[in-house]
């Protein structure tokens, strides 16, 4: 009920309580929100930073690895691992 342009309640004190608490979402979805946003910001930081690690450590290995001697079964292992995962294609396609 509007009394001179004030809403009116026969418990002043309930009209207080329901003015703070909704004064407390507002504030507390705005601070949920920040808070949202900045750790969107640290991942993204974190993946970046993650991306350029592996970049990294790709050209470096790369690099600095050693090639395989003749006797080594090192040089039969990619294509066992390609025929392992077609003969794995065909059994769960077939």
């Amino acid at each position: 009920m509007y009394i001179n342009g004030a809403l009116w309640h026969p418990h002043p004190s309930l009209l207080v309580s329901i003015s703070y608490s909704s004064l407390f979402a507002t504030k507390f979805t705005e601070r949920l929100h920040q808070q949202m946003e900045a750790l969107r910001l640290r991942l993204f930081l974190a993946m970046m930073v993650v991306l350029m690690a592996m970049s990294a450590v790709q050209y470096v290995a790369a690099a600095d690895a050693p090639a395989p001697t003749p006797t080594s079964d090192a040089t039969a292992f990619v294509p066992t691992a390609f025929a392992s995962l077609v003969a794995l294609a065909f059994g769960l396609l077939f």
